[in-house]
């Protein structure tokens, strides 16, 4: 394979930080090369230099042996360089065709061209997509606005295909479904950059490897003639393994009871669709246990963290730590239970404002950063560095705007504003979405902590293999009800054959009552 990409001895600076030291790279055409590094290693600076959105200080970029210089997302384009970010850059409130048009040749002043249309469709029968590209993007799945994403970068070009973090919010059918298409678009002779932190999945998929520490390239080889334990020592400098809930719950007082839950008002799509599907959901979580819920996308988790979380009004009975709320939709308790949302910019953070006031958001108006409703910023300051150095937040001033920080040390502000608060009950979606081994390794230690600690945690989690690890109790949500399993005593397989609502009439939906039994007021939800 003739080398397609080639950087040289690239360095970028921010100020006195020096996100990247004269890396140099070749990636072959038709490869899948796979860039991996903890959180803050220059691996997101490394793509937005060749996505056109940042420019190197010093070094070369070639691309088929020609010097090029990428000077903006639009040249990257014209380049044949296609990235699909973590977060994803469509405009909601417009069709997938729409949101191709805005970035094709000519621009949205053209509408939506027969050039558009054919390309599209082109690229949707290549690869066996079923996606509705004439809907409204905030209406589809996770998954059918990555495949737009993937649509889109192939269509401007489609000699390189960048992807960042692309498996981190998709369940694992869905995993399999992208990797497998990873590697029928290089059997084609596209050439594909992945940054993931899944060490296995990059073990699975890609051709060759490079990892990144502190800015500089620790390790480039072949995927197939390193270990996973030799590119965790690279990324990281040692080899680490993951926690595991390695005890039987305690079965404390219960904090949270949830029973019949499911939203008052399911007004329709003009689509005719409900809006949720969630169907008298109950749950129990006791203090001192994790209990973890799995499904595949679309199950009912989003509208049971909505209802718990009060977004979301709705019929039943909720309990959080002996206190009953009567009106589901009121926001009141949510300074005192603790949530990690599924979506940390847009739940988690307000990004213009720095990592101080992100970190105080929900403990300022208390002791010891508050007294007589004034603010003590000197009590604040130091607890905060503490906490930076305790979470390992890579940031050289917490007066920075969380917005620039990587998506891993984002989710680490959470994290840490959140667990900091020791609530009696804490609601994790996702905790570790986008964090390199060891950060994943050290939050699911802090939460096991926690929960050893007395405290309730419901966790709500795609990997599933990470949930298993941290899950004391397990409930598998499908169709709108939740059923809980006999976990630990059940295997993988089981587990995955209730995920997909096959043999679901060995469970009942609700948690176990004071007998030992589940509930037996909600029968199971035939397959």
């Amino acid at each position: 394979m003739s080398p397609l990409l080639e950087l040289i001895r690239i360095t970028r600076r921010f100020g006195n930080l020096t996100a990247l030291s004269e890396v140099s790279l070749r990636v072959n055409t038709g490869e899948v090369f796979g860039i991996l590094g903890e959180n803050g290693a220059g691996k997101s600076t490394l793509m937005h230099l060749l996505a056109g959105a940042l420019q190197p200080n010093s070094g070369q970029i070639l691309l088929e042996g020609q010097k090029v210089v990428i000077s903006s997302p639009r040249r990257a384009f014209e380049l044949g360089i296609g990235m699909v970010y973590q977060h994803f850059k469509l405009v909601g409130t417009q069709t997938g065709m729409e949101n191709l048009a805005l970035f094709a040749p000519g621009g949205w002043w053209r509408g939506v061209s027969a050039e558009v249309r054919q390309t599209a469709d082109r690229w949707r029968r290549e690869l066996n997509w079923n996606v509705e590209m004439h809907r409204p993007v905030e209406r589809l799945s996770v998954s059918e606005q990555q495949r737009i994403e993937i649509i889109k970068a192939l269509s401007l070009g489609g000699r390189l295909l960048i992807l960042d973090e692309p498996t981190a919010a998709l369940t694992p059918a869905q995993v399999d479904s992208l990797l497998s298409t990873v590697r029928q678009l290089a059997e084609r002779g596209l050439t594909v950059l992945l940054v993931s932190h899944k060490l296995a999945e990059i073990k699975s998929v890609c051709d060759r490897i490079m990892i990144l520490r502190q800015g500089r390239m620790t390790l480039e080889a072949a995927a197939d003639d390193v270990s996973t334990s030799e590119i965790i020592t690279a990324m990281i400098g040692k080899d680490i393994s993951l926690p595991t809930a390695a005890r039987a719950p305690q079965g404390g007082r219960s904090v949270l009871e949830l029973e019949h839950a499911e939203p008052k008002h399911r007004g329709r799509h003009s689509f005719g669709r409900d809006r949720s599907v969630l169907k008298a959901a109950s749950l129990r979580v006791n203090a001192g246990e994790i209990a973890g819920i799995c499904g595949v996308e679309g199950s009912g988790q989003i509208e049971l963290s909505a209802i718990l979380t009060g977004e979301t009004d709705a019929a039943g009975r909720l309990v959080i730590d002996g206190i009953p709320l009567t009106k589901f939709g009121a926001r009141r308790h949510l300074k005192d239970i603790g949530v990690i949302p599924a979506d940390r910019q847009k739940e988690g953070l307000i990004l213009p404002w720095s990592i101080h006031n992100n970190l105080a958001l929900k403990a300022h108006d208390r002791r010891p950063f508050s007294r007589w409703g004034i603010l003590r910023r000197r009590g604040w300051s130091d607890h905060h560095e503490r906490i930076k150095r305790q979470f390992d937040i890579r940031a050289g001033d917490l007066r920075m705007p969380v917005v620039g920080l990587s998506g891993g040390n984002q989710q680490k502000v959470i994290v840490a504003r959140e667990l900091e608060l020791k609530p009696g009950f804490l609601l994790a979606i996702n905790p570790t979405r986008g964090l390199d081994v060891g950060a994943a390794a050290f939050v699911m230690q802090q939460m096991l902590t926690a929960r050893d600690g007395g405290m309730g945690i419901l966790l709500i989690h795609d990997d599933l293999d990470e949930l298993l690890r941290l899950s004391d109790r397990l409930y598998v949500m499908y169709a709108g009800h939740l059923y809980e399993t006999p976990w630990p005593d059940a295997t993988r397989r089981q587990i995955g054959a209730w995920m997909l609502g096959n043999e679901l009439e060995s469970l009942r939906s609700g948690p176990r009552g004071d007998d030992g039994f589940r509930d037996r007021r909600n029968g199971p939800v035939q397959p």
